[in-house]
C-alpha cells in the first residue's frame, strides 16, 4: 500500500454531513479514500470483523460512543488500524487518555489541515509496518528454504559462532560419526580437528571474525567421534543465522573426494551396460589420436558398427534378452579388437572401433572378420539362441586436417551404405570428386546436422527437458527453464550446443522456437489442469526476435491450448537484443501486452548493461554463467556479482543466478541477496516436472 493507493476509511459518526466533510478533506489532500460510516460501537465491531480497514476516524461528541469501547473494538478485531479522534469537545486530559488506550491522535473537528496531516502520517506509518511484516515473513520463508537446501546437501556443512556449533546438516553428522544433532551440543568445532593443527584452524576463524577475507580454505586432518582421523579440505565463508553473524564451514573428505573422482571418471568414460568406453570418451580420445594419424601399417582407421534390424529383434525377444545379446556382441568385438584398439559403445545399437591396422578393410581384413564372426555366432539369451548380423563402415584417416566428428561422419556414411546394400557386410568410405577436382565427403558434419534438424522438425524428434529456477526469497511459484534436446538416428540425445548453431546457419531457428512454444504450451496446459502453479522460461532466438508474425503465433498457442501469457517468461540473449534492437522492441513490448514475462539472458558482461534495462521492461535478469566461476574463492568475482545485482535491483528487476553447482556459491548468493538460482546444484535438466519447491 502506498499513499497513492486507495485507503479504506471507517468513520464512526452520527452525522452524514460531517463524514462527507472529512472524506472530502482527505481526498483534497490526494488520498484515494473509500469510506464506510457506522453510528455506534456495535456496528463498528461488525464492520471491523467483516472488512479490511486502513484507518479509523471516531467523531466524538458529548453524546458519542465511549472512546474506551471504540479502542476495545479495534483491539478485539485483531487488525492494525490507526485510530484518530475528531472532536471539538475533547479536553487535554481526555485526549491523552485516549492516546494511552491506543488512539494515534486527537484532532479538532474544525482543523481539517491537522486532520489531513495526521491521516497521511498514519497511513505512511501503516504502510511501513505492513512492508516490514511482509519482509519478515519473506525472510522467514527464505531462511526455511535455505535450511532445507542445506539439509539436503551432500556436502558436510556447519555454522559456527564463537567456536561453537550453531547448525549442522545430516552430511556433517555422518562425516564425524554422530547420529543426532543433540550429540554436538556443547561440543566446539575445535574438537573436530586433530590437536596439532588446532592452532592454525583457530587463527582462520579469528581472521574471519575480525573482518578478514570473506572466505578461505584449509587442508587439515579432522577427527571423528570414534577418534579416527581423515584428511579434509575446509572452506570458510561468512554467513548469518537468525540475523547474527557466524561462519559457514564446508568440509570435504579428501579420501572420499579422490574415490568419488575416480568413480566419476569411470562413469564419465565407461558405458555401464557393456563396460566399454562411451561416446564422450571416444570423441575426446579420437581428437588426440588424430594429431598423429600415421601411415602404412600404422594408419589410423575407424570402424562404425551397427547391428542390423536389431530393433525388430528387441521387440520379439524383449528388452532383457536383447541387452544380453548386446553384451555378448561387445565381448566378441573386444576379444577380436586387440589391446591397442579402442572399442566404444557409441549408441544404443552402435559401436565404434579405432585401430591402427594395416588391413582394416578388404578380404580377411578386420571389418570383414568382425562381420563374419557375428554372423557365425549364435548368441544365447533367455534359454534361446539368437542370430545377429552387423553392418560396418570403414573410414581410414586421410591427411592431417580432418576433425574427429568428420571422421565419424565418414564411417557412419559408409555404414549406412552397407545397410542399404542389405547389411551383414563392410563398406569402405569413398569420397566423391566434384568437376573441379575437389574431394567431398558423402556428408560432412554440417550437412549431417542439418539433416537431423530437419528430420527432428518433421518427425517430432525433439524433446523438452526442464530445470527448476528456485527462489532464495521465499517465492514458491514453480518456475522451470525449458531446454531442448534432439534425437539422432540412434535415439541418442544431442545437446543444444551440438545443433543450434547449425540451425541458425540454416535459418531454421524460427521453426525450432515455434516447435518449443507449441510443445511447451501443451505441457503447461496439462500442468495447470493438475493444479500446479507452473511457469515456463522459454528461449527466443535472434530469428524469432526479427519475425513479425511470431507474436501472432504466441497468441494462437495461448488460445489453442487454453493457457495464459502470465504463465510464460520469454528469455532473450543480451547480445541478440542489442544486435536487433529495432526489430526486437515491438515483439517484446507486444509480449508484455499479452501479460507474458520477459527475461534477459547472459546479462552483465556487455558494456553498459543498464542500457537494455532502461529501454525495455524486463522482469528478470539471468546472469551470465561467468559470474559463478570460482565464486566462493574469488573476491573480485564476488564484488562484480554484488555490483551487477545492485544494478539489477535498482531497475526493479529480479535477478537469477545460473550455473549454480555447489553449496559455497549458494552461501555467497544468499549473502548478496540474489532472487533466484538455477543449476545442477538443485537438479539437472529432466523430462519430468517434479521438483519440490516447498522444500527447495
Amino acid at each position: 500500500m502506498s499513499l497513492e493507493s486507495s485507503v479504506n476509511l471507517l468513520v464512526v459518526s452520527r452525522s452524514l454531513s460531517d463524514t462527507e466533510m472529512y472524506v472530502n478533506a482527505l481526498r483534497n489532500a490526494g488520498l484515494a479514500v473509500h469510506a464506510t460510516r457506522v453510528e455506534d460501537d456495535e456496528e463498528l465491531s461488525e464492520a471491523l470483523t467483516g472488512q479490511a480497514c486502513d484507518m479509523l476516524l471516531y467523531a466524538c461528541d458529548e453524546d458519542g460512543t465511549d472512546i474506551t469501547r471504540v479502542t476495545a473494538a479495534c483491539q478485539a478485531a485483531d487488525q492494525d488500524v490507526p485510530l484518530i479522534i475528531v472532536s471539538d469537545h475533547l479536553e487535554p486530559e481526555a485526549r491523552l487518555q485516549a492516546m494511552r488506550e491506543g488512539a494515534r491522535d486527537g484532532v479538532p473537528k474544525s482543523d481539517l489541515d491537522h486532520l489531513q496531516l495526521a491521516v497521511m502520517r498514519e497511513i505512511s506509518a501503516l504502510r511501513t509496518r505492513r512492508e516490514l511484516a511482509a519482509a519478515k515473513q519473506q525472510l522467514q520463508e527464505a531462511e526455511e528454504q535455505r535450511n532445507a537446501l542445506i539439509e539436503s546437501s551432500r556436502d558436510a556443512i556447519a555454522y559456527v559462532h564463537e567456536g561453537m556449533h550453531v547448525l549442522t546438516n545430516p552430511a556433517y553428522l555422518e562425516m564425524f560419526g554422530f547420529v543426532e544433532v543433540d550429540e554436538l551440543e556443547g561440543v566446539p568445532i575445535m574438537d573436530m580437528v586433530v590437536p596439532d593443527q588446532q592452532k592454525e584452524f583457530k587463527a582462520t576463524l579469528r581472521s574471519l571474525d575480525k573482518g578478514g577475507a570473506s572466505n578461505s580454505q584449509l587442508e587439515l586432518s579432522c577427527q571423528k567421534n570414534d577418534g579416527s582421523t581423515f584428511s579434509a579440505l575446509l572452506e570458510f565463508t561468512k554467513a548469518r543465522i537468525d540475523g547474527e553473524p557466524c561462519t559457514q564451514v564446508l568440509i570435504r573428505n579428501q579420501a572420499n573426494s579422490k574415490e568419488l573422482e575416480q568413480q566419476l571418471h569411470l562413469l564419465y568414460s565407461k558405458d555401464t551396460q557393456t563396460g566399454l568406453f562411451n561416446r564422450q570418451y571416444f570423441l575426446e580420445h579420437l581428437e588426440k589420436q588424430l594429431q598423429n594419424p600415421g601411415d602404412g601399417d600404422d594408419k589410423l582407421s575407424l570402424l562404425y558398427i551397427t547391428l542390423d534390424d536389431f530393433q525388430e529383434l528387441r521387440d520379439s525377444v524383449g528388452l532383457a534378452a536383447s541387452d544380453t545379446v548386446i553384451r555378448q556382441v561387445a565381448e566378441l568385438f573386444q576379444d577380436q579388437a586387440g589391446q591397442d584398439a579402442v572399442l566404444t559403445r557409441f549408441g544404443d545399437l552402435t559401436f565404434t572401433l579405432l585401430a591402427r591396422h594395416a588391413k582394416a578393410y578388404g578380404e580377411n581384413g578386420l571389418a570383414e572378420t568382425l562381420c563374419r564372426m557375428v554372423d557365425d555366432k549364435e548368441f544365447g539369451a533367455s534359454g534361446k539362441y539368437i542370430g545377429v548380423t552387423c553392418s560396418i563402415g570403414v573410414a581410414p584417416c586421410e591427411g592431417n586436417d580432418i576433425s574427429a566428428q568428420d571422421l565419424v561422419n565418414r564411417a557412419y556414411t559408409a555404414c549406412k551404405t552397407a545397410q542399404q546394400e542389405g547389411g551383414n557386410r563392410a563398406v569402405l568410405y569413398e569420397p566423391k570428386t566434384t568437376a573441379a577436382g575437389s574431394v567431398e565427403g558423402a556428408t560432412d558434419k554440417a550437412a549431417e546436422t542439418s539433416r537431423l534438424i530437419k528430420t527432428a522438425l518433421e518427425n517430432e524428434r525433439f524433446r523438452l527437458v526442464y530445470q527448476p529456477i528456485v527462489s532464495l526469497q521465499g517465492d514458491s511459484r514453480e518456475n522451470y527453464a525449458v531446454l531442448l534436446r534432439m534425437l539422432d538416428d540412434n535415439d541418442d540425445e544431442n545437446l543444444p550446443k551440438d545443433f543450434l548453431d547449425q540451425a541458425a546457419h540454416d535459418g531454421l531457428m524460427g521453426q525450432v522456437d515455434r516447435w518449443v512454444m507449441k510443445s511447451a504450451s501443451k505441457e503447461l496446459e496439462s500442468q495447470r489442469k493438475d493444479g500446479r502453479k507452473t511457469v515456463f522460461f522459454i528461449n527466443l532466438s535472434a530469428d524469432s526476435l526479427q519475425d513479425e508474425t511470431f507474436l501472432l503465433f504466441v497468441c494462437d498457442c495461448l488460445r489453442d491450448f487454453n493457457v495464459k501469457g502470465s504463465w510464460f517468461c520469454f528469455q532473450v540473449k543480451d547480445e541478440d537484443v542489442r544486435q536487433h534492437i529495432d526489430a526486437a522492441t515491438p515483439l517484446l513490448e507486444g509480449l508484455k501486452k499479452i501479460k507474458c514475462q520477459l527475461a534477459i539472458d547472459r546479462f552483465g558482461v556487455s558494456p553498459k548493461p543498464e542500457s537494455l534495462l532502461e529501454r525495455l521492461d524486463f522482469d528478470y535478469a539471468k546472469l551470465d554463467a561467468s559470474f559463478m566461476k570460482d565464486l566462493a574463492s574469488d573476491q573480485s568475482n564476488q564484488n562484480k556479482l554484488h555490483a551487477i545485482h545492485e544494478l539489477i535491483r535498482s531497475h526493479d528487476v529480479k535477478s537469477v543466478a545460473t550455473a549454480v553447482e555447489d553449496a559455497n556459491s549458494l552461501a555467497i548468493l544468499w549473502t548478496v541477496g540474489l532472487n533466484y538460482i538455477q543449476g545442477y546444484f538443485l537438479q539437472e535438466p529432466s523430462e519430468t516436472i517434479a521438483y519440490n519447491f516447498q522444500k527447495g
